[in-house]
């Protein structure tokens, strides 16, 4: 029969679907001082998700704020503001709006209340707590602003939250560093006076909530700022211990990027640094995402990268600088053969003048028969497979593609076809061309 959860589902839907009406019953709520959460919630969702115009969204935006005693739920609003701030048409329009919405979103703020629910990661916090909606809904006003730098409204406000205490300090620094690129471009000078000590911060819940920040809301180095941000970089991988999972790998991820497309040398310096403070897991992190670029990446990339530095970084690693190679990072390296055949030649050398690692991925023998390496390098193919089967290299699932590769491989020597064969009957692998 008929419940009170129904009948707010079909109110939520009359508010989507009739805007006036909507903002008719919320007047009424108002004027009689109807405190109940549930519909208020359903009311804002309606019409947060109708397709009202945007004047008529900011109105009633407008209307709940000014008696946001009575709604109560000020993280509806200010998910309503960011929503509002997201719409496609808004930025056209900003300019008339813009006193209006940062009017609002400061009366949101002063009654934001405290940050009760404490989240593990400070990104959820931002999606899901009233300051961090209202941070980042500033975050949006400020890049539709037709100032091209960062007006003194603004900055004051940001300066303010960048002063908190605890768990809202924290939130606020993860929001704020985490648009470091897009506050260096509007103000380089703001942006190096307030972000980038917090980067590079000596406190550790300071520098993990920041590094959280940019790894989950920037993503990417920005050409525009990578000489302001390559050396906060190689300032913070001295503390990487600072941060975990996610974070940490993304943290990895963006100081390749930084490697590939701004360091002139990595292997001088950036690289060194790394292995300097990386642990085990961050070293087989970093061969692998090495690994996952290039797979997905043009032949013109892959051939440039390896003649800028990875070649260098490879040959220097066998000769223990900075460190030696473990076998788990030399699994995913010798992985990367199947994937690279503008160097592949090269690689098999290298490889090959280093003990074999003791297992490969299931599909690498696959792949390489898949790849048809060896049409185009039956020799170093061959040497390739007789140095991994005599070194004990395991392979999972092999003899089909062994014997493929093997049989695909033309202008071999009776020497190159005696050893492999040899090797592989050490292995009881019996294959006949």
């Amino acid at each position: 029969g008929p419940s009170r959860s129904g009948l707010l589902k079909t109110f939520e839907e009359c508010c989507r679907s009739n805007y006036c009406w909507a903002f008719d019953v919320a007047k009424f709520l108002i004027e009689r001082h109807i405190q109940k959460e549930d519909v208020w919630n359903h009311l804002i969702q309606g019409v947060q998700d109708s397709e009202a115009k945007i004047r008529e969204h900011i109105s009633l935006l407008n209307l709940l704020t000014e008696n946001v005693l009575v709604v109560g739920n000020v993280l509806a609003l200010a998910r309503f503001l960011w929503k509002i701030l997201e719409q496609d048409g808004i930025k056209a329009e900003f300019h008339e709006y813009e006193d209006c919405l940062f009017k609002t979103a400061k009366v949101l703020w002063e009654n934001r209340g405290s940050c009760d629910e404490k989240m593990e990661r400070l990104v959820d916090a931002s999606l899901n707590t009233i300051l961090g909606n209202i941070l980042i809904s500033y975050i949006y006003m400020l890049s539709y602003s037709d100032n091209n730098g960062i007006p003194d409204k603004y900055k004051q406000f940001f300066e303010l939250n960048l002063h908190m205490e605890g768990y809202e300090k924290r939130l606020a620094l993860c929001v704020l560093a985490g648009y470091f690129n897009f506050f260096c471009l509007r103000d380089h000078d703001w942006c190096t006076e307030y972000l980038q000590p917090i980067l590079e911060s000596e406190d550790k819940e300071d520098f993990s909530a920041a590094w959280e920040g940019v790894v989950f809301f920037s993503r990417h180095l920005n050409k525009d700022v990578a000489d302001v941000v390559a050396p906060i970089y190689l300032k913070a991988v001295t503390h990487i211990d600072w941060l975990s999972g996610e974070a940490r790998n993304s943290f990895i991820d963006l100081y390749l990027v930084l490697m590939i497309y701004v360091i002139e040398n990595p292997c001088q310096k950036y690289i060194p640094e790394f292995y300097k403070y990386a642990s085990d897991a961050d070293r087989k992190e970093f061969v692998h995402l090495i690994e996952h670029r290039l797979r997905n990446a043009e032949k013109d990339f892959r051939i440039s990268w390896w003649n800028s530095w990875l070649k260098q970084y490879l040959e220097n690693r066998l000769q223990n600088k900075p460190v030696p190679f473990k076998d788990a990072e030399y699994q995913i390296i010798v992985n990367w053969l199947p994937e690279v055949p503008e160097f592949f030649d090269e690689l098999v050398n290298i490889v090959c003048n280093h003990d074999v690692p003791s297992d490969v991925d299931n599909m690498f023998l696959y792949r390489m028969n898949e790849n048809k390496l060896v049409e185009s390098y039956p020799h170093e193919v061959i040497k390739l497979l007789t140095v991994m089967l005599d070194g004990g290299t395991v392979f999972q699932y092999y003899t089909d593609d062994l014997a493929e590769i093997y049989k695909s491989a033309d202008g071999l020597s009776e020497q190159e076809k005696r050893d492999f064969q040899e090797a592989c009957l050490k292995r009881n692998i019996k294959i006949y061309s």
